[in-house]
């Protein structure tokens, strides 16, 4: 269903002074399992669930504050994403290429997804039974995503998250969702967050889009089978890398072995 332009920019107003006005910090009643963060938060539409005893608390920031330059890359992310958000439209409907594929995933259970942005994804996940944990570093990006969640009738924990400055969230999760977004000590990361059975799904463009367009960076960009690379020890399902318009993309479908615990 398309929103309307006058109630797209309302949601969109509604969710920068909501994004302003949070506190700088949040614990999520989800699963028992700390995300701190910096910046602001984003409580609302947390999903009550059953409660998971975690092996441990995630270790707190390092007690080294980041340089200025880490600082200044973080913020600058964060305020190219929120204005990325702020101008919509935004990518809306199922991850069609995953629909081959359902039958691989969990029935439900633990989710997390990293970069969630306005949600997509998660919504996706949430629809089909999942308890969702969506990540990102854009405070009105996940606005949105609870916005869109609310619509669909299906409810999300969005947390503001730096990956590259804070402690992944600790696992172990039935399914990990990661699209477009590369950090290159990511993916043994999630691999060793996810539960035997679990499994891995991810998008990323590789460096061979640059063939065809001046961006993003080649620190967004992965190598010719990286993702293959990074997964060691997971069962692959599915993996191809192939073009689609002017973006060479890698699609991944791993699963954890039931065995391996």
């Amino acid at each position: 269903m398309t929103v309307p332009r006058a109630e797209r920019e309302r949601r969109l107003a509604r969710s920068t002074a909501s994004a302003r006005s949070a506190q700088s910090c949040c614990t999520s009643p989800v699963s028992m399992m700390k995300f701190p963060v910096v910046g602001p938060e984003c409580s609302e539409g947390l999903m009550p669930g059953p409660t998971y005893t975690s092996r441990s608390n995630l270790d707190p920031l390092p007690a080294r504050p980041p340089s200025r330059i880490v600082r200044g890359m973080a913020e600058s992310d964060r305020e190219k994403w929120d204005a990325r958000y702020r101008a919509g439209p935004v990518s809306a409907g199922d991850p069609a290429w995953l629909l081959e594929f359902v039958g691989d995933l969990p029935e439900s259970g633990r989710a997390l997804d990293i970069a969630a942005g306005a949600g997509r994804v998660s919504i996706w996940l949430a629809r089909r039974g999942f308890e969702v944990s969506a990540i990102d570093i854009s405070p009105v990006g996940l606005a949105l995503a609870r916005e869109a969640a609310a619509d669909e009738g299906v409810q999300i924990a969005t947390h503001v998250t730096d990956l590259e400055r804070e402690p992944f969230p600790e696992g172990p999760f039935d399914l990990v969702a990661c699209f477009h977004y590369r950090q290159r000590a990511l993916f043994p990361l999630i691999a060793a967050n996810i539960a035997p059975g679990g499994v891995v799904v991810a998008e990323l463009a590789t460096v061979r889009t640059l063939e065809r367009r001046p961006k993003p960076s080649r620190r967004w960009l992965a190598r010719p089978n990286e993702l293959l690379e990074d997964s060691k020890g997971l069962e692959i399902v599915y993996y191809r890398e192939a073009w689609i318009d002017d973006r060479h993309v890698a699609r991944l479908v791993a699963r954890r072995p039931v065995d391996d615990d």
